[in-house]
């Protein structure tokens, strides 16, 4: 069912215990943690379809694949080795 308004939260937003938490005085969201320490802060996995922009710097702490299965960039941290 569709409704025709705007939602509007003003002081912060709680959705299960720690699905999706917004705090207007944190000035920030956490999308599976509750105590979010960037402005976005996604805690356990993620997927990204489409086109994604990274500006700045990425820090990867694990292994970096790109491309299905691998297939244009592995990064693996605990052989310390980079395949293009």
């Amino acid at each position: 069912m569709a409704v025709n308004k705007n939602f509007v939260v003003k002081n912060g937003l709680e959705v299960a215990t720690d699905l999706v938490f917004a705090s207007s005085t944190l000035d920030k969201v956490g999308i599976g943690s509750t105590l979010p320490s960037a402005t976005l802060e996604v805690g356990g996995d993620f997927k990204a379809t489409g086109n994604s922009t990274v500006v700045g710097v990425a820090t990867v702490q694990d292994d970096l694949v790109v491309g299905t299965g691998g297939t244009v960039i592995v990064a693996d941290v605990s052989a310390g080795r980079i395949g293009l």
